[in-house]
């Protein structure tokens, strides 16, 4: 079936007139005229009922209009779709990410030196949960992903550069009663309000922290966040304790301060990428990130 004819008859359902629809489709009226009867012909249906004076829709042109605008609609998506893809293919790089306050300060920086490299090239930031990074990566939806050491373990296909070490901290107001403490036991967050992430949002490391505590805080008090910035914006208004590694935090601490929990697991956070991507441009990316990050 012919596309063209499918949008002369759209348009022409809606004008209701031959020559506003040859100047709309830039055709002349014999040639808007022939799409019809030719488009009639192969679905063996009136579509339109018209003399000298009008042009109206029959019965079952109403319908098939209600039936066609939806798919050609879709197609015209469709088409806009693969060109973007195919765009950001040759000309872009897609990095997926979750919010971490180390994201927001250092991203910024290392964007702006990129695009002044490469004026050219589009850098397109994907905010995903942070148990979906690692798919789609694999399904090739994005360049690069920020990530933890954790969550990529056995992960044959993917190479992963460490960014920074770190260990999980208690993030507290400056203001709060335990923020004297040089470090702090699970055990002393016992009768405390806390924020945890929820499990879209957790590493492998992450979610066993959390399930201790909630083991052995059973009278804590718990509030769940669906990001690391959401939990960091709770914590420096008061509204709890949040337990994160100290790496996604950043420097840039005002209103709240970390303390070490003493629990004894290291962490890695990091840049991760396909091993079988050969990207120049992606090699400079990671090669900027790593000179800002030390």
């Amino acid at each position: 079936m012919n596309l063209d004819h499918l949008k002369v008859f759209t348009d022409l359902a809606e004008s209701l007139s031959y020559t506003q629809t040859a100047i709309n489709t830039h055709l002349t009226q014999p040639a808007v005229s022939q799409a019809i009867k030719s488009l009639e012909k192969e679905i063996d249906v009136q579509l339109l009922n018209r003399n000298q004076h009008s042009v109206s829709l029959t019965t079952a042109g109403s319908i098939f209009l209600q039936e066609v605008e939806p798919l050609l609609e879709q197609f015209d998506l469709s088409v806009e779709n693969s060109k973007m893809v195919a765009e950001r293919a040759n000309s872009a790089i897609t990095i997926g990410y979750t919010g971490t306050v180390f994201e927001t300060e250092i991203l910024p920086l290392v964007i702006k030196q990129f695009n002044n490299e490469h004026p050219h090239l589009n850098v397109y930031l994907e905010n995903f949960k942070q148990n979906y990074l690692k798919k789609y990566l694999l399904e090739g939806q994005c360049e690069l992903i920020f990530q933890t050491g954790d969550a990529l373990q056995n992960s044959k296909q993917i190479s992963f550069q460490a960014l920074q070490e770190g260990h999980f901290v208690c993030v507290l107001s400056k203001k709060h009663k335990l923020a004297s403490k040089n470090s702090l036991t699970i055990e002393d967050l016992k009768d405390e309000t806390i924020v945890l992430l929820n499990e879209q949002q957790c590493p492998p490391e992450q979610k066993r922290v959390q399930h201790l505590i909630r083991q052995t805080c059973e009278q804590a008090t718990y509030c769940y966040s669906d990001s690391v910035l959401l939990s960091y914006t709770l914590v420096k208004n008061g509204l709890g304790i949040s337990i994160l590694p100290d790496f996604v935090i950043g420097d840039s601490q005002n209103e709240v301060m970390t303390v070490p929990l003493e629990y004894d697991i290291k962490l890695t956070y990091g840049i991760a990428r396909l091993k079988k991507q050969e990207n120049k441009l992606v090699d400079n990316f990671i090669l900027q990130l790593m000179n800002f990050s030390k």
